[in-house]
């Protein structure tokens, strides 16, 4: 388990991967950000590039840790599609720059990490498994198509952040809640 310093030097490192690529930070920044000094970083991680690995893996984790929830089978697919639509919403709230850069690397075919190319078929499968106990009529190529719109609705906010605020705020039109969003959402799938 991290220590409180640990987690907050992750997070900050975190919260700065999702403002700039990787190679921009410094350990500095990150020190000064987190409240600590670059030693205590020194002796958590030992290298800049040691701690962004971890930042990546912790939040990975947070995602693979989602697909196993939306995986159990033993809970309805309405309830399981629910719980992961709303806490990858949170997720990808919590750091919306990051989702901006891996969305804006897959689109572009730049260099993106082998753990992030790694998560997308599980990440697709499970939840084409979960379209598919709700939908049993689905075709294979319904419940891909389907998931892949769900994904893209969950990223939404986080890619156009700003048109996204302007909606929730009522400046584009009618005003709505990140609970009607998932409402709406979910309404698709």
């Amino acid at each position: 388990m991290a220590t409180p310093t640990r987690q907050q030097i992750i997070e900050v490192a975190l919260d700065i991967l999702g403002e700039k690529a990787g190679s921009n930070i410094t350990t500095r920044e990150i020190a000064e950000k987190a409240g600590v000094n670059i030693a205590s970083i020194n002796y958590h991680f030992g290298t800049k590039d040691r701690l962004l690995d971890e930042a990546m893996a912790f939040l990975l984790e947070r995602v693979y840790a989602l697909i196993h929830v939306l995986g159990r089978r033993e809970n309805p697919p309405d309830e399981r599609l629910r719980y992961f639509c709303r806490e990858f919403l949170l997720i990808s709230g919590q750091y919306p720059g990051i989702i901006k850069n891996i969305v804006g690397a897959l689109i572009f075919e730049e260099k993106t990490s082998p753990r992030i190319m790694a998560l997308i078929p599980p990440l697709f499968n499970t939840l084409s498994d979960a379209i598919g106990a709700k939908h049993p009529d689905f075709s294979h190529s319904k419940r891909v198509y389907r998931s892949g719109n769900l994904l893209m609705s969950l990223i939404f906010p986080q890619v156009f952040s700003h048109y996204y605020r302007q909606m929730v705020t009522g400046s584009l039109g009618e005003e709505f809640t990140v609970e009607e969003y998932l409402e709406m959402i979910l309404e698709q799938v």
